[in-house]
């Protein structure tokens, strides 16, 4: 008697595809990092007009420094250049040495709450334009 039964063997290598999907991820990870790097440059922008300015040593002091897990700081660490005396916190904390009224202590809150929406907005931007070069979309 003959089988008449439809016999197909398929074999499959789930190692490419795991390996496909672990370039994804970190090709997607790589757009948040991207995303949020150019968001922390834009408020860093944003800020420098409302630093206080006597030589401009802090102003141009400011930078964005990358920690983890995508998460980013912004820095300012201009010293006194008699003494090495690192004043950045101070100015950022305090109010004092002034000149004008648009310079502030705790810029980088002023320029969040001026704008809650727009760091966020342009995060959001960059990954998507990350993720259409990643997919092609």
């Amino acid at each position: 008697m003959r089988d008449n039964k439809f016999k197909i063997k398929i074999r499959f290598d789930a190692n490419n595809v795991l390996l496909n999907l672990a370039k994804y991820r970190k090709a997607v990870g790589e757009s948040i990092v991207a995303g949020i790097e150019y968001a922390s440059n834009i408020l860093l922008q944003d800020c420098r007009p409302y630093v206080p300015m006597l030589s401009g040593a802090l102003r141009d002091s400011g930078k964005v420094v990358y920690l983890e897990n995508f998460a980013f700081k912004l820095v300012w660490n201009a010293a006194n250049p008699s003494n090495n005396y690192v004043y950045a916190k101070r100015q950022y904390e305090e109010v004092f040495q002034h000149v004008d009224g648009r310079y502030a202590a705790k810029w980088v809150e002023k320029t969040l709450a001026a704008n809650p929406y727009r760091y966020t907005f342009l995060a959001a931007f960059r990954m998507r334009v990350e993720m259409q070069k990643l997919f092609g979309v």
